[in-house]
């Protein structure tokens, strides 16, 4: 509400949720995060601070969206991460080296079940040799309970994940079916 007569503006924070609090405040964080990393960054190549960020933050924040999210990527991609942003050379090396010391890589984990049986004789390893077809890196299997087994993926985003996850059910699907199981 506007107040004329006192000269102010009332704000409220009724209509904002629990949820949107929450990623407002963790922006927040991130975002100082980052400009005291990118401090940092500046301090190791004796830079001046404010304006190295006047001139090399703009860049990345068009690029990546934000800052932190540089210094996220740079984690992942390495150096070349910086390859489509004209920054010097030094800084793209400097920024992905605290990075690396400072962030984890993004990450996300999910889990799905699957269902194996075999009434074969040999059941118990052929359930096995189906299991060892979904092994793979960055791939947990355990035993729920018969005939259930929990897969678990984790991988830098979701779609990256649903494939392997989808990836390793179907291997092991494919195994038990041709051995005359089901899954």
């Amino acid at each position: 509400r506007l107040d004329r007569a006192k000269n102010t503006i009332d704000l409220s924070l009724r209509d904002v949720t629990p949820q949107q609090e929450k990623v407002k405040l963790e922006e927040w964080k991130k975002e100082k995060r980052a400009d005291k990393l990118f401090e940092r960054v500046c301090k190791d190549l004796k830079e001046d601070f404010k304006k190295s960020y006047a001139e090399i933050a703009p860049k990345l924040e068009k690029k990546f969206g934000d800052l932190y999210s540089a210094f996220e990527q740079s984690t992942v991609s390495g150096e070349s991460a910086f390859d489509e942003v004209e920054i010097p050379d030094n800084f793209k090396k400097a920024i992905t080296s605290i990075a690396k010391e400072n962030i984890s890589p993004p990450e996300v984990v999910i889990k799905g079940n699957l269902i194996l049986s075999s009434l074969s004789g040999n059941g118990v390893e052929v359930i096995k040799e189906a299991l060892k077809k979904a092994e793979g890196k960055d791939i947990k299997l355990t035993y729920v309970s018969a005939p259930k087994y929990r897969v678990e993926v984790k991988a830098p985003n979701y779609d990256e994940a649903e494939k392997k996850l989808a990836k390793a059910t179907e291997a092991a699907i494919l195994f038990i079916e041709k051995t005359g199981g089901e899954g």
